[in-house]
């Protein structure tokens, strides 16, 4: 006997109308736990990403500067050893000493980016800046300071004139090599006079600007140094900004001041992620301008004496890795969706058969 069309939409037993909702809930429940577990995962990949960035300009920075203190280190000691250079520093013949110093130092700059040198006596007055003519002013930097105090040589970072930081490494200048007893133990204050034989103190510096410069390069980065405002002065920041023909400017954030970038301009949504006060949020960030994500991490600056300076913030374009992960997010979700959709369909036809079959047993029983 053949069933009527009307009679299989009204089935007493309403299959569908029981099985259909609670299975049709399942379906979605465990779609959307898939895609969320998903997005998650995408999520936990771009964290990832920020802690690898950050690693990586981290352990580079470090890298270079313990590369650039190697270098230094071996430069002051074949310059302490120079006879011609100790015996006009000695004889305080400032011409002959930088007609002897100009030339080693063109080579330094040329092979090892050194920028700073300076011959300082016994008293931390300056006797002569090879990198400009300058001279007769008291040095009262930390590292020159605790290379007098300890009679040991002195490396770190250190604020120059408009805040970016200088790399700088101090020897004392001994006429004849130092005895035990002419020695301070590293760290402890002065208690006695200075060793006889001191005739000074020599003094190499690599601008900070080189070293970002380097990790930018290497990293495919794009940096932004940013000291804080309460360790400058405005009036000498704004002359020696001036000056160097720097275009810096003093107003553009709240609390700190940008001395170094190798971006040609910085982007507008800049101010949304890097430092707005003294205590930054150094957690990595994101945001998206022209088409492109970029990742944010900000990194402390310190010198020497581990005292804050400002921050370092890294710019790193991630776009393809964003754009990768959303094209895969949503091609997982057409390919769930797909599937879905399919399992319902497929139940509902098969209830629908099921349905008929009891329909017609049930007329045949009848």
């Amino acid at each position: 006997m053949q069933l009527p069309t009307n009679e299989a939409h009204n089935c007493p037993w309403g299959l569908r109308r029981w099985v259909l909702p609670p299975l049709i809930t399942a379906i979605c429940i465990l779609q959307g736990t898939f895609l969320f577990t998903t997005f998650q995962r995408h999520q936990q990949e771009l964290e990832t990403t920020n802690q690898t960035t950050a690693k990586h300009v981290q352990d580079l920075f470090q890298a270079k500067l313990a590369n650039d203190r190697r270098m230094l280190t071996t430069a002051l000691e074949v310059i302490t050893r120079d006879p011609v250079l100790m015996q006009v520093f000695q004889a305080r013949d400032r011409a002959a000493l930088l007609s002897r110093a100009k030339p080693i130092f063109d080579r330094f700059t040329q092979q090892g980016r050194i920028t700073h040198w300076y011959f300082h006596q016994r008293d931390r007055v300056n006797f002569l800046r090879v990198h400009p003519k300058k001279h007769g002013d008291l040095i009262d930097r930390v590292t020159l300071k605790r290379a007098e105090q300890t009679q040991q040589p002195s490396i770190g970072l250190e604020q120059g004139v408009i805040g970016a930081p200088v790399l700088r490494a101090v020897y004392p200048w001994y006429s004849s090599p130092p005895t035990s007893t002419d020695n301070y133990p590293a760290g402890n204050p002065v208690q006695r006079k200075l060793p006889a034989n001191l005739i000074g103190y020599v003094e190499l510096g690599i601008e900070f600007q080189d070293i970002v410069s380097q990790v930018s390069k290497i990293l495919d980065v794009d940096l932004v140094v940013l000291v804080d405002k309460k360790l400058l002065d405005r009036p000498k920041w704004q002359a020696q900004v001036i000056k160097q023909g720097k275009r810096l400017t003093w107003d553009q954030f709240p609390s700190h001041v940008v001395v170094e970038q190798t971006l040609s301009t910085l982007p507008e949504a800049i101010h949304q992620v890097i430092p707005t006060t003294h205590q930054a949020d150094l957690a990595p960030k994101q945001f998206s301008e022209n088409g492109k994500t970029q990742q944010v991490i900000v990194l402390p600056l310190q010198d020497v004496d581990g005292k804050s300076l400002g921050y370092i913030a890294a710019f790193k374009d991630i776009s393809t890795t964003v754009n990768s992960l959303h094209q895969s997010i949503l091609k997982i979700s057409l390919v769930v969706g797909a599937i879905g959709i399919g399992l319902i369909l497929f139940f509902v036809a098969f209830l629908r058969s099921v349905e008929l079959t009891l329909m017609r047993r049930t007329v045949e029983l009848t």
